[in-house]
């Protein structure tokens, strides 16, 4: 599991979601395509990509 922050609460997100979004991301895809394919809201599926990304910055992707 993996958690993310929106209005300050805690949304736990499952790991295989998580690397939907990761799979994703490495081919390109817009938020709204993300959006489209995990059915993510446009809220949760923005802060997912945003820990992602700050994530692999750091050397640690989920």
């Amino acid at each position: 599991m993996t958690t993310i922050i929106i209005n300050n609460k805690p949304i736990h997100i499952h790991a295989t979601l998580v690397a939907r979004v990761q799979d994703l991301l490495e081919t390109g895809a817009s938020i709204e395509k993300v959006c489209q394919k995990t059915g993510l809201s446009f809220k949760r599926a923005s802060a997912l990509i945003d820990t992602i990304q700050g994530q692999a910055q750091m050397g640690r992707v989920a």
